[in-house]
């Protein structure tokens, strides 16, 4: 931090992208075009230089970003696992990495089926479904549909009240082990990594839902260019497993609602591009009533979750949407691998956003 304080005066901008860019000791950064990206690589390397830090294993989806980069500072693998160092992406490497892995190739995310995964153990316990369960890394909530599977199997552990070496019933452990084999499908499930890609027009589209078992919402960026074309792609997705204690929809919706609009916020924040268009869909007529209505009109449980709401977004933002019509449906209720590969409509957004605004009827 000292070091780029040194240069805030004199590079403002470049200053605050590169803080807002860096988790630890690794450095992402986004530019709109190759040139641009090449600038922001070269002024972040000489700052770093000369606080004497060297910044190594650079990486692009574009080579013209990276054209001045010294041979031995670029890392030496076309693709990357997030959260992982050092890591040859081939056949062998694959059952050994787990998580997230970005495709500089295809610009696009994606996720490794891994053998500590896919293999069953001799004995299914709730510690072994706890333990495999958490390692499909996925901290942008873009596998939600197939990971709140595994959530849920392990909230029913908890229903039957088993103990962490408890073998599983079959019913749990047949749900378990067809997740598992799903999980080798998920290598073909990628979600592009551009969201706005200089385009002049763009807004955010926040999906909510819920079920008697979870809360979830997705944000998708809505881009539209000069010529008119419209691209949807999904940013972020966030899924919450409903309290053991018994709860009606209506207010497990307006808890989904409440998830979306703390989402939207970080989404918001994390752009470097920044917008205010920001519209909430939801498919409950009540939750919405709800946040329409002053906080005060309701008592305690339902009033204070409004007062959050509105103190993010005006009730004018908020919007119904039909649930065969809503991609956050399929974060709550779980989907099968192969069923998110045929479907493009978790990745892409529903038809309707493709749409000319005054046709959303």
């Amino acid at each position: 931090n000292t070091v780029l304080e040194k240069h805030h005066h004199r590079l403002p901008k470049t200053i605050d992208a590169i803080k807002g860019s860096m988790y630890v000791d690794d450095l992402l950064l986004t530019a709109a075009t190759p040139g641009d990206a090449a600038v922001l690589q070269q002024t972040a390397d000489s700052i770093f230089t000369q606080g004497s830090f060297h910044v190594s294993k650079w990486l692009s989806n574009s080579g013209e970003a990276l054209y001045q980069v010294p041979p031995e500072d670029l890392t030496a693998h076309t693709t990357k696992v997030l959260g992982e160092k050092n890591i040859s992406i081939t056949p062998d490497a694959i059952t050994s990495t787990l998580g997230m892995v970005w495709d500089s190739l295809t610009d696009t995310f994606q996720y490794k089926g891994v053998h500590e995964i896919t293999t069953m153990a001799d004995q299914e316990t709730m510690r072994t479904l706890a333990s495999r369960g958490a390692k499909m890394w996925d901290p942008l909530g873009l596998a939600s549909p197939f990971i709140i599977v595994a959530k849920l199997l392990m909230q029913q552990c908890w229903k039957k009240h088993l103990k962490w070496d408890d073998e599983l019933p079959e019913d749990i452990y047949k749900e378990w082990k067809a997740w598992c084999q799903d999980a080798a499908v998920m290598i073909d499930f990628r979600v592009p990594r551009t969201l706005i890609s200089g385009q002049p027009y763009w807004d955010i589209h926040m999906f909510t839902d819920a079920s008697e078992r979870s809360s979830a919402c997705c944000a998708y960026i809505r881009t539209i260019s000069d010529e008119g074309k419209v691209v949807v792609n999904l940013a972020m997705a966030k899924t919450k497993l409903a309290s053991l204690k018994a709860n009606t929809i209506p207010r497990l919706e307006l808890l989904g609602a409440l998830l979306g609009a703390r989402l939207a916020r970080k989404v918001q924040s994390a752009l470097y591009q920044k917008s205010d268009r920001v519209t909430l869909w939801c498919d409950s007529m009540t939750a919405l009533q709800w946040i329409r209505k002053p906080p005060t009109t309701w008592r305690t449980y339902v009033g204070n979750r409004v007062a959050e709401i509105q103190h993010s977004y005006d009730a004018k933002a908020f919007h119904f949407v039909p649930g065969t019509q809503n991609p956050a449906d399929f974060a709550t209720r779980g989907k099968r691998a192969g069923q998110m590969l045929e479907s493009s409509e978790w990745v892409r957004g529903p038809a309707f956003l493709y749409q000319a605004t005054r046709d959303w009827s």
